[in-house]
């Protein structure tokens, strides 16, 4: 009897199909998500660098208002750019004139890698200056989305360096704190 209870387990293959897919679901389903992630991470990036470009333009032929201030900016001209599945809220400028674009570098809060979002300047400048912008977006992490916590999702980060211009009809006005 004993032989005929061996033969009858090695011949029950009932439950070997959901064990296979319990042992193949976890590792595609996180593969999965890596992949949406990373597919995220890019469609930022890409809406954080054209948003950039359109804003930096805006600035650089002095086509804003000169009592404009960060939030006015992020509001009314890098947002509407930026996409509409992003929350500006997320978003933060500095805009400073340079001396020269080595100083950019130079700096720890001002270099193009950086994260921190202290010390930031919001100056549009004035005609012919040399000007820096640095744009981050605090990305919020998908698992935290879905968890309703909004924090661990990384920097996204947008620069642009450019020199204002004055093109002719338009009246440059420095704007207050520069």
């Amino acid at each position: 009897m004993h032989r005929f209870a061996r033969i009858r387990l090695r011949k029950d293959h009932r439950a070997a199909t959901a064990i296979e897919f319990a042992l193949v679901c976890a590792p595609f389903t996180i593969f999965l998500l890596s992949i949406m992630g990373a597919g995220l991470h890019y469609y930022v990036q890409q809406a954080l660098e054209y948003a950039t470009q359109a804003a930096v333009r805006q600035v650089q032929l002095g086509q804003i208002a000169p009592n404009y201030t960060e939030a006015d900016f992020v509001n009314k001209v890098l947002c509407p750019a930026f996409g509409q599945f992003q929350s500006c809220t997320n978003l933060y400028v500095d805009l400073r004139p340079v001396t020269d674009y080595e100083q950019v570098t130079n700096s720890p809060t001002d270099a193009p890698n950086s994260t921190s979002t202290t010390g930031f300047v919001f100056c549009p400048g004035t005609p012919g200056q040399l000007m820096y912008a640095h744009v981050i977006y605090l990305l919020p992490s998908i698992a935290g989305t879905l968890l309703g916590n909004t924090a661990g999702g990384g920097a996204i980060i947008a620069n642009a360096a450019f020199a204002n211009e004055n093109p002719t009809g338009v009246a440059v006005v420095q704007a207050n704190g520069c």
